[in-house]
């Protein structure tokens, strides 16, 4: 297993092991207000069965609300030229209205064993992270549009991403965050773990 990759499993396990130490604090709090008389057995129930119902609600809806129906609107919309910010980079061709379905980001979808055997040092450009099981690796041109879209600070950036990490249609889902105009090159603000990553100095316009 690559040094980086059990670096990565270690942190999520201690952070797990926090929270199921923190359930079973809260258990043994319980138990001890049961066994004391200071709390009523019956009341406990109904609260912890309500609270699950509600947590199960939550979970549902943000998940469904991620979820992206709409067919995708700005692939036929935009072309790779060169780009002043990086490289070459993703331009609008026609107008695209604010908060248009642009595409999803494309391209070979690994786990995280083949991900970490790819790129031992997890230094990949490409490759989007949606959650601890699935990586979309976009390394090759033709994988889509979406990786071609350049940096931007979020101030100046004029599309912005959503993951849907649960369910079955995970996915990085992007969208016009405002109107833009034809000629417009899109840009998207990449975020602070991304250039940590890579341990590289963000690309400012």
């Amino acid at each position: 297993m690559p040094e980086l990759q059990a670096q990565v499993q270690k942190t999520r396990n201690t952070a797990r092991l926090g929270v199921f130490a923190g359930g079973v604090s809260i258990g043994g709090a319980l138990y001890i207000g049961f066994s004391a008389g200071v709390l009523d057995p019956d009341l406990a129930v109904d609260v912890f069965w309500k609270l699950g119902v509600i947590g199960q609600a939550i979970f549902v809806y943000v998940t469904l609300s991620y979820e992206e129906g709409r067919l995708p609107t700005g692939v036929n919309k935009v072309e790779v030229r060169p780009s002043q910010i990086a490289g070459e980079g993703l331009f609008a061709t026609d107008p695209i209205d604010e908060g248009a379905f642009l595409f999803n980001y494309e391209g070979e979808r690994l786990n995280e064993d083949e991900y970490f055997r790819r790129y031992p040092d997890g230094k990949a450009r490409y490759v989007a992270c949606i959650g601890e099981s699935l990586y979309i690796d976009g390394g090759d041109p033709t994988s889509g549009p979406a990786r071609w879209i350049n940096h931007a600070p979020a101030a100046q950036a004029n599309v912005y991403y959503r993951k849907q990490r649960f369910g079955p249609a995970q996915n990085m889902h992007f969208y016009a965050k405002r109107a833009i105009s034809a000629g417009e090159e899109l840009t998207f603000d990449y975020g602070d773990d991304y250039w940590a990553a890579l341990e590289a100095t963000p690309v400012q316009q």
